[in-house]
């Protein structure tokens, strides 16, 4: 297990030799996902991952997955997931190699995102319940004054 990660193995890489339609289709039917690994003053390349246990490591860890690609191993970040529209499977993902602080950053910020993103939420439902309350008591108030009145 790499010390830059809580996930278990890096996930193998293949050189990517076609660039294209074709290529990248053959590519999904073979179940890999066409990618490309840039970042950190290393050079754009292209390859494949296994789609599958991609996914499944996406699940798992959203911010950061391990790729061992030509006998090195990089800590990347998804920068963009393209998906096919109906299925919803992975059909190209760019991936930007990061540091371990840019990944606890991430991280962070999402959590933080989660939280006002639940507090916001929060005040909404409260804000409904108040209202039916409100309403509640309206309604309450219509029918007693509606009792008190005399009948002709």
């Amino acid at each position: 297990m790499s010390a830059t990660s809580a996930v278990a193995e890096p996930l193998t890489a293949e050189v990517r030799t076609g660039i294209g339609k074709g290529p990248a289709r053959q590519a999904r039917r073979d179940g890999k996902i066409p990618a490309v690994l840039y970042g950190d003053g290393e050079p754009t390349r292209h390859l494949m991952v296994p789609a599958r246990e991609f996914a499944h490591r996406l699940r798992r860890s959203p911010f950061a997955v391990e790729i061992d690609f030509e006998g090195r191993t990089f800590l990347t970040s998804p920068v963009e997931i393209q998906r096919h529209p109906v299925r919803r499977t992975i059909q190209h993902v760019d991936l930007r190699i990061v540091t371990p602080e840019q990944v606890a950053a991430t991280t962070a910020a999402a959590a933080m995102s989660a939280a006002a993103e639940a507090a916001r939420l929060a005040a909404i439902e409260a804000a409904a319940a108040d209202a039916a309350a409100l309403r509640a008591a309206a309604a309450a108030a219509a029918a007693a004054s509606a009792d008190k009145k005399p009948r002709k």
